[in-house]
């Protein structure tokens, strides 16, 4: 079993019942999830390989480049350009399912969720959970999400506490991609982002000045969201919040360098678990009451959730999970 430390966990619980905690999703935090064709989620890099693959007329170029530079290649030489590019990183995203991590993820009261995907999991998550909840006349509270991707959607956030916002600044498959609208992915995009959505940003950053912020699948190689923590270190000259980075690192190097340079450059603890791991780590700490239809949903996908947990989770979490 992974261990995770009483303090972490205390600081982060304490963080998150005092409505002060912003949960930071990347694209790692749905690389386990499945279609019903069983094709899985993709890490920004495995996006990027399949564009190039798809422009390639499905044969690997035998080289790896950043997803912002596989998407300029493509806008740039495909025929039909940059709406054939939006439309094949939607039809690859479409209907990803919910893993442990995401149905766990929705008992916890955030202050916000941010997630620079475009997939529409975590809204899946909340939406399953919350009809079958209906379905079986349940009145427990339960929270949903409002999710946010422009400066008018901003403006429209309903005033209710059992309504977590969640931005998506880079965009989002579930809108009618436009030019207002699009997805953040080529180098003009994340140049324009800030211009396209000011009031958006301007709110991403007040949130991450007063509150502390718990990344899952999270790379921290994304400029836009590092200058931001960058220009609030610049502009108080200390870090006012302590961050945790939730991150399944596998070469001890790698663990051992990304842990000093997170906790010296972001201020930054790094977990080193999975993103299902973590979680059920911090319902059992908290001891989380679970519903009857999220106890039956972690029951189904526990032998999946298991193999792909190695070393990280066992069969005793079910056990604690089915006593919450």
């Amino acid at each position: 079993m992974t261990y995770i430390s009483e303090k972490i966990l205390y600081d982060i619980s304490e963080q998150i019942q005092t409505n002060r905690m912003i949960l930071f999703l990347g694209s790692g935090s749905t690389r386990s999830c499945r279609r019903s064709d069983g094709s899985p989620g993709l890490s920004g890099q495995e996006l990027s390989d399949e564009i190039l693959k798809k422009l390639n007329n499905g044969q690997s170029p035998n080289f790896h480049v950043s997803l912002t530079k596989a998407a300029e290649f493509y806008a740039s030489s495909h025929p039909d350009g940059r709406k054939s590019l939006d439309n094949f990183i939607k039809s690859r995203l479409t209907n990803l399912q919910p893993t442990l991590g995401h149905y766990l993820t929705t008992l916890f009261p955030w202050k916000a969720i941010i997630t620079t995907n475009y997939n529409t999991v975590i809204e899946i998550a909340y939406e399953i959970l919350n009809r079958e909840s209906e379905e079986n006349g349940k009145n427990s509270k339960n929270y949903s999400v409002y999710p946010i991707i422009s400066d008018e959607g901003l403006a429209s956030l309903p005033k209710n506490s059992s309504i977590i916002p969640l931005y998506k600044p880079h965009g989002s498959i579930s809108y009618n991609i436009n030019e207002n609208n699009r997805l953040i992915v080529t180098s003009k995009d994340f140049f324009d982002s800030i211009n396209l959505r000011p009031q958006l940003y301007k709110k991403l950053n007040l949130l991450v000045k007063q509150n502390s912020t718990l990344f899952i699948g999270y790379s921290m190689n994304d400029y836009t969201f590092k200058n931001i923590f960058y220009d609030l270190h610049n502009q108080l000259g200390v870090w006012q919040m302590r961050l945790y980075n939730v991150a399944r690192k596998q070469n001890e190097l790698i663990y051992k360098w990304s842990k000093k340079a997170l906790d010296k450059d972001f201020n930054t603890s790094l977990v080193r678990t999975t993103f299902d791991g973590f979680m059920v780590r911090l319902v059992e700490y908290q001891k989380k009451r679970l519903s009857s239809s999220l106890k039956d949903r972690i029951i189904k996908i526990w032998p999946e959730t298991l193999q792909r947990n190695k070393g990280y989770l066992f069969e005793e979490d079910l056990k604690k999970l089915k006593q919450l």
